[in-house]
């Protein structure tokens, strides 16, 4: 929407942000050999580079507006971005589409082993894995609304069992860091679904903050593994620490005749 004459609309740092997070991310990704995922690879090394390039002109494009450029050179450089951006966005689905087939499949055949993470952590674990099912529905061709609508309540109920783990455990660092996320994501879930047709969220103002709510999860969950490993490491350390033998007193120097 446009802004009173005259007026200069703030750009939107956070709806942009999260694709040029991510673009960055994959470039990072490329480079890491562990673990090994060969499929993945192959279409990231198409993907990152696609990536960076539109991240770089979609910023570009925003602060060539919000800078008001165009009335020094009459909208020459917004021709060029707009047939770039444009450009970018016709690719963008089948490059993304490749390296969602590749990640899914490794994901569908390394699921993570939780028989020794704590009660916390499955079921952090658990409502991700919700969650995640229910973004690989509305980002699918046809989307069935029912089924996301039963996929929604799924996500509510293993949320739900975080929230009331956390509350009986408040110093988890897997309910503290990932409730509120969650709370975050089910809120736009729910405005967005009554809107939602066989084409997904068709409304961006509606899409955008459920993809941005989804990053923040995955986000959520990195933090709150390295809290959780950083919590036991030093838990381990006390534990050795009190639990060493002290050293056996000097025997006493005999006495002088």
């Amino acid at each position: 929407a446009k802004g009173a004459p005259g007026e200069r609309r703030p750009i939107n740092i956070g709806a942009r942000a999260p694709y040029e997070r991510n673009a960055r991310a994959c470039t990072v990704a490329l480079s890491l050999k562990e673990p090994a995922m060969p499929d993945v690879d192959a279409a990231l090394s198409e993907y990152a580079p696609f990536a960076s390039e539109l991240a770089k002109n979609i910023a570009t494009a925003a602060n060539y507006y919000q800078r008001e450029e165009y009335k020094k050179d009459s909208f020459a450089k917004g021709k060029e971005l707009h047939a770039k951006l444009l450009a970018g966005f016709e690719k963008l689905d089948a490059h993304s589409d490749k390296l969602g087939l590749a990640v899914s499949a490794w994901h569908a055949s390394h699921l993570p082993d939780l028989s020794k993470a704590d009660e916390g952590q499955k079921a952090a674990i658990a409502a991700l894995e919700d969650a995640r099912a229910l973004m690989v529905m509305l980002a699918s061709k046809n989307v069935d609304p029912a089924a996301v609508k039963t996929a929604l309540q799924k996500l509510e109920t293993s949320a739900a069992a975080l929230k009331t783990h956390g509350s009986t455990n408040q110093t988890d660092p897997w309910s503290k860091i990932m409730v509120p996320a969650f709370d975050n994501f089910l809120r736009d879930m729910k405005a967005a679904e009554p809107k939602l047709t066989d084409k997904g969220i068709s409304s961006p103002s509606l899409y955008l903050p459920v993809v941005t709510g989804f990053v923040s999860l995955i986000e959520g969950k990195h933090r709150a593994l390295s809290r959780s490993l950083m919590a036991k490491a030093q838990a381990e350390k006390a534990q050795a620490a009190g639990t060493a033998q002290p050293a056996a007193p000097a025997a006493p120097a005999p006495e002088k005749e």
